[in-house]
């Protein structure tokens, strides 16, 4: 046969190999996807796991005197006791985050320029999210407290839980969704690029 013409069965073959060679960039980046979520979700785990042992279980007290090692005044350290746990839960799940996704989700080498453009980022991102809070709430209207929508109310672990989907989640719903989609794009463009 002449160079260049192909059988129908090569034909084939080359067009299947083509098809698949453009559908694998496509399935990498849904599998980097779904790794983005399940690392983000195992931050936001970390971060309600260490905020709840420190309120339910360690408590003011003890969150107090422990802080007190490091030379702050107990009654500082419980005078702000919610900001402390915010922050101490913030940086062990920003830990998990960094970890995660520079092994997890994007296979890159850990630097001091990643860690501190991810630390850019998250910071970027809480402040998007507060102002889409504040936006969707003040300015359209979003958000006001209302009857439950939806309300479950069980105990696991002898730990009663209770939890109502109300108006006033709407604005954190909405600015969730929309500042992890951004996050993604940021992440992959410019926190973790290669």
């Amino acid at each position: 046969m002449a160079a260049g013409i192909l059988k129908p069965a090569e034909r084939s073959s080359k067009l299947q190999a083509e098809q698949t060679d453009k559908r694998a960039p496509a399935m990498q980046e849904l599998f980097r996807i779904a790794r983005f979520i399940l690392v983000g979700g195992l931050a936001t785990l970390t971060d309600l796991l260490v905020s709840f042992l420190l309120v339910s279980v360690i408590g003011v007290r003890n969150f107090a005197a422990a802080v007190s090692a490091l030379g702050i005044s107990p009654a500082l350290a419980a005078q702000h006791f919610e900001e402390g746990v915010t922050a101490l839960a913030f940086m062990l799940a920003f830990a998990v985050s960094y970890y995660g996704h520079s092994s997890v989700t994007f296979h890159a080498a850990r630097s001091r320029a990643v860690l501190l453009r991810m630390f850019a980022a998250s910071l970027m991102a809480l402040a998007l999210r507060v102002a889409l809070v504040y936006g969707i709430k003040e300015l359209l209207g979003w958000g006001e407290q209302g009857a439950p929508v939806y309300q479950l109310e069980t105990a696991v672990l002898t730990i009663p839980l209770s939890f109502s989907l109300n108006a006033s989640y709407i604005p954190l719903l909405v600015s969730m969704a929309l500042v992890t989609v951004l996050s993604y794009f940021l992440f992959k463009r410019w926190v973790f690029r290669k």
